[in-house]
């Protein structure tokens, strides 16, 4: 969910209408002269401004992070579930990447992003509160499946 406040840029809705209206004001500049050309210089600075505040991937995805540990202490989960499996996913071995390729390809966990996690992690104000795992009702709830894959 953290992700998803900072999708893609290219999708956005104020993108997509800069980009119509310099289409548009391509076609009629012309007919103005000076004056649409000048038009169409604003229309192209205003659009590049608004694409120069658009984040990088990396900011992006350190800012999901931040985003993704502020709603899990909010939920009640602990936050430090995301830095556990971010750094165990980093210290793989070879044998076990192929099963989170997907993740890791379009996220890289690098030692620069554990750094943002760890550092937001002990930012935030968790204070005197504890979390349950609730571990003994998890396990009852998927025996199951472990037994099918056993």
């Amino acid at each position: 969910m953290g992700e998803l406040q900072y999708r893609n840029p290219e999708l956005s809705r104020v993108r997509r209408t800069l980009d119509q209206m310099m289409q548009g004001g391509a076609m009629i500049a012309p007919a103005f002269g000076q004056f649409g050309a000048l038009a169409l210089l604003g229309m192209i600075l205003v659009r590049n401004a608004a694409q120069n505040k658009d984040f990088t991937v990396e900011e992006r995805l350190l800012k999901a992070d931040a985003r993704a540990l502020s709603y899990m202490a909010s939920a009640g989960y602990d936050p430090q579930g995301l830095v556990d499996i971010l750094h165990k996913f980093l210290n793989a071995k070879d044998a076990v990447v192929p099963y989170f390729k997907d993740y890791y390809e379009s996220r890289p966990i690098t030692q620069e992003r554990m750094f943002h996690l760890n550092r937001t992690f002990s930012e935030l104000p968790l204070g005197d509160r504890s979390f349950s795992t609730e571990r003994e009702k998890y396990l009852d709830m998927t025996k199951g499946v472990r037994e099918i894959y056993r």
